[in-house]
């Protein structure tokens, strides 16, 4: 685009197009921003952003989930509770702030209405964020909310220390470890100084219960049970080993932990570590506050961070059994939709990165090999849609609604006419009980946490 036709801080070189509904795109993008695989809608910038998962609304609903969740933890708050100051902000409030990865843009039009003056920038590989004029009545917010489609493993098309805040949550899933420091050096060259970035990351391991339950395929079952592990340890292989060709970490809060502290940076701080596990006996903080800067200015150091080490430790100290136990329930589905909204993206990479493919089949010499137990895709989604059913019974709330209502057997027809059934809508049965609820069955771990950095 002509110099003087995009907006600051928009470098005009990078940028080719605004569309109609707003969004400004970015040079390097493909002429279709979105594409189908399978019947999903995914980006289409190919191997350039190794996004896996897809655009459709279960997908979106997850990251939602993930939004309310780390809100949660805050009480109600969409950053840290550290004050913003720079040299750049007024009154404790930044001038522009850049969310990366903003996916509906959610985080930015709850931010706009706490920092009212502010302009806001969301970055996301597909145009699926709203326009902001027809969400509220503030005539301000079309002026200070702006989308961008580009890929922040390119060159990001800002001018150099322009933002006073920048906002990372829940992207580390498409970068490659290799390019860590590229999306970080980035990070930091659109940042004035005393600017502040934070990020916010949890871990993507694949979950899975140690015990097979009934499946619907008794082939597979017997399989798993002669072989002594879970039903679909070959999925799990097959979601390693995809991550592992594009060298994505699925526990990337050390990478991040390590890589922070080699920047020019100032008033690192660490927040608690949340660490989960299913049954969520164990969902607590792992430990308090790290301060790992010790030039910690005084605005940085108590109250303020007493405050918040308190406000995340009391979020989850003050839930009850059953509050936790709920909540957990909702993150593991929400690990199952992140696996099989990405099936035809793991299917696609599986095929042509680690085992070789013709016309969409597995090479029959290489079938043969024990990591590809499948010889097409209707196989491959057969087996997906036999492990999202897995986990969603495991985490299905009927369990849930059984502790605290007390209906065991024979005493459920007390509370409603048919009982169980009728709440359960047909999920559970006498003989089918949570399996994982076993102490020998974890269906795997996760763990939350946020960096603060100040640029000096």
């Amino acid at each position: 685009m002509r110099e003087g036709s995009v907006r600051a801080p928009l470098r005009s070189k990078f940028i080719s197009q605004q569309l109609d509904d707003g969004h400004w795109v970015s040079a390097y993008a493909p002429s279709e921003l979105v594409r189908v695989r399978g019947h999903r809608p995914y980006h289409n910038w190919g191997d350039r952003a190794p996004w896996p998962t897809s655009y459709t609304l279960q997908a979106i609903e997850m990251d939602q989930m993930w939004h309310s969740t780390l809100k949660s933890y805050r009480e109600g708050s969409n950053i840290m509770r550290f004050p913003v100051h720079s040299a750049h902000t007024h009154n404790a409030q930044p001038f522009r702030v850049l969310d990366i990865g903003c996916g509906t843009g959610t985080w930015c039009l709850e931010m706009s209405q706490t920092w009212k003056h502010a302009e806001f920038w969301g970055m996301d590989l597909a145009p699926i964020q709203p326009n902001p004029a027809y969400l509220s009545q503030d005539d301000s917010l079309p002026h200070r909310v702006n989308w961008l489609i580009a890929n922040f493993l390119d060159k990001w098309p800002f001018e150099d220390m322009s933002f006073d805040f920048v906002n990372m949550r829940f992207v580390a899933l498409g970068i490659p470890e290799v390019q860590f420091y590229h999306v970080l050096d980035e990070a930091f060259r659109v940042l004035r100084r005393d600017g502040h970035l934070e990020i916010y990351e949890r871990t993507y391991q694949f979950a899975a219960g140690q015990v097979p339950i009934p499946l619907s395929n008794p082939e597979m079952a017997q399989r798993a049970q002669r072989q002594k592990k879970h039903s679909h340890t070959d999925l799990e292989q097959v979601y390693e080993e995809v991550l592992t060709a594009h060298t994505i970490n699925s526990s990337p809060l050390s990478i991040i932990a390590s890589a922070i502290v080699l920047y020019d940076g100032k008033n690192i701080v660490q927040s608690p570590v949340i660490r989960g596990s299913f049954p969520a006996r164990s969902f607590t903080p792992e430990r308090k506050m790290d301060m790992r800067d010790a030039r910690l200015e005084p605005w940085m150091k108590k109250p303020h961070a007493e405050h918040f080490i308190k406000t995340v430790t009391r979020a989850i100290e003050s839930l009850s059994p059953y509050e936790r136990d709920y909540r957990f329930r909702m993150i593991l589905q929400s690990l199952s939709t992140m696996v099989s909204e990405s099936a035809d993206w793991l299917w696609d990479e599986f095929t042509s990165k680690v085992v070789g493919s013709e016309n969409g089949k597995v090479n029959t010499h290489i079938h043969s090999q024990p990591h590809s137990p499948w010889s097409s895709k209707d196989k491959f989604d057969t087996q997906v849609k036999e492990w999202s059913m897995d986990l969603n019974r495991r985490a299905s709330v009927d369990k849930f609604l059984e502790v605290i209502f007390g209906w065991e057997d024979g005493n459920e027809a007390e509370f409603c006419p048919g009982g169980r059934k009728l709440v359960g809508a047909k999920t559970w049965s006498n003989e089918r009980k949570l399996e994982c609820e076993s102490a020998e069955d974890k269906l795997g771990s996760w763990q939350m946490c946020g960096f603060r950095i100040q640029k000096s």
